[in-house]
């Protein structure tokens, strides 16, 4: 039994004594359709991914014991934790400039259906600014799943899909799980995802236990006849009492994951809460210089978290969290409510979808919320410039410019037609990122430099004949 070690007065407080389980007959074990529509913010995954990038990090330097947990990156890597000096080129395009890491939870082996994947969220670094964003993805949502499947389902069965497939002989790149996940929200979100972290429930109830149980103070009754039983077809309800309770991994798991009773607000609190508790916890084991310690957590998870972030590039990323600011992280669910972005679509079962018929409103949301550091420092003002007979196509590419997080403070029609896209810039060292991203964007190869632009106008893309039969191939944000 866990002691909470308590001051002078203070009574000692056994593990659980204000968690009761309660009685399975005072409820009518019944089937959990309905759920369909819950939100399912997992905030708990990013608590999770902090701790164990640090534990994997010091724990990989100190004892070489995370082999089973990291995996080859089939993808794209982050130029931001792959390169000391960052410059244009080391870019693709916009969204390059933040670290991108899915973060995928799994009910695991012991699950019913433990290869959907039960939570999907995108974290998002910005090494330049110090802050960092999260986006959660609905388990509903229905996208395109990529190749070599092809067709459309909910986004959790994607990761199965990949699973399931992985040997394949009709997957000759061996794309497995968490590869194919990354593909699919990279496309959605028109967006690259650099890296991936799988989690799954036995992984945080062991991180809890192996640091010997937290202690939180939970601030009113929590009472959930809702909480799903272990196969996922009924409830296990549990009530958890107001006050100080001692928590070893599971009963902190039932505390971050209740949803049904409560509301995404409580919820997100008591996930703050638990991440700050093993935060403090952490730091009363004095866990970085604790190399037993360390071993514990690594080995305890080793089966039940993968990555294919490799260790120089958690070393770096490590570095960057803990200068992060908690005011400076922000966080934003994909949702149906009134001002969401998604709609219900009933056809043929239960899906989320977007509400614009595209992806448009949702990638310019994502670029809103991970908005790329390099061209939030130049804040180049921007004035399109239509070089061609088609009529409104400046507007169309201020429109698509805006989604991307460009500053386009103008739009004009040439006098005459241009035949060739085009560049002039005012300072090409000043602005040289927001260049070399619209450069790539439209195919451009003629940057001409004028000192002498007028007004506030810093940047000038003059839109010319070739860009009809470029704009197929150009370079958009991957």
């Amino acid at each position: 039994m866990f002691i909470k070690k308590v001051k002078k007065g203070q009574t000692e407080i056994p593990l659980g004594q204000n968690a009761v389980k309660k009685s399975r007959q005072e409820f009518k074990k019944i089937d959990r359709p309905g759920l369909k529509k819950v939100k399912k913010r997992r905030f708990w995954f990013y608590s999770i991914f902090t701790l164990v990038i640090i534990s994997i990090f010091f724990g990989g330097k100190i004892l070489g014991a995370i082999n089973s947990i990291i995996v080859a990156n089939k993808g794209s890597i982050s130029p931001i934790l792959n390169s000391l000096k960052i410059t244009p080129n080391s870019l693709n395009g916009e969204g390059d400039g933040r670290i991108n890491i899915l973060i995928i939870g799994i009910g695991g082996k012991n699950h019913k259906g433990g290869m959907l994947a039960d939570m999907v969220m995108v974290l998002s670094v910005d090494s330049e600014n110090k802050e960092a964003a999260y986006i959660s993805i609905p388990r509903d949502l229905k996208v395109p799943i990529p190749k070599p499947y092809g067709g459309y389902d909910k986004i959790n069965a994607v990761h199965s899909y990949g699973e399931q497939n992985k040997d394949s002989k009709n997957n000759k790149n061996n794309i497995d799980g968490p590869e194919l996940m990354k593909q699919a929200v990279s496309e959605i979100f028109d967006l690259p995802i650099h890296y991936f972290v799988r989690v799954d429930f036995e992984g945080f109830k062991k991180i809890v236990d192996a640091f010997g149980g937290i202690t939180v103070n939970v601030g009113k009754d929590l009472d959930d006849p809702f909480y799903p039983d272990e196969q996922l077809i009924g409830y296990d309800p549990f009530f958890i009492k107001a006050g100080v309770t001692k928590m070893d991994g599971d009963l902190a798991l039932r505390y971050v994951r209740s949803r049904q009773t409560t509301s995404d607000f409580d919820r997100a609190k008591r996930q703050q809460q638990v991440l700050q508790m093993l935060k403090e916890k952490a730091l009363s084991l004095n866990f970085l210089t604790n190399p037993q310690k360390i071993n514990q957590v690594v080995s305890a998870v080793g089966e039940h978290i993968k990555t294919d972030m490799q260790i120089k590039e958690m070393e770096r990323l490590a570095q960057i969290i803990k200068d992060i600011n908690g005011s400076n992280i922000i966080s934003y669910v994909l949702d149906n409510t009134a001002t969401g972005l998604l709609t219900n679509d009933n056809e043929g079962g239960y899906y989320l979808v977007p509400k614009d018929s595209s992806w448009n409103e949702i990638q310019k949301k994502v670029h809103e919320i991970f908005s790329d550091p390099y061209l939030r420092q130049e804040d180049a003002s921007i004035e399109v410039i239509n070089g061609t007979n088609t009529n409104g196509l400046a507007a169309k590419i201020e429109t698509e410019l805006t989604k991307y997080g460009y500053k386009v403070v103008k739009t004009s029609t040439a006098d005459t037609a241009v035949s060739v896209s085009k560049l002039t810039v005012s300072d090409q060292d000043k602005y040289k990122f927001t260049v070399n991203y619209l450069k790539n964007r439209f195919g451009i190869t003629q940057i001409i430099e004028d000192n002498l632009m007028e007004g506030e106008i810093n940047v000038k893309v003059t839109i010319g004949k070739d860009y009809e039969s470029k704009k197929t191939t150009t370079s958009k944000a991957k």
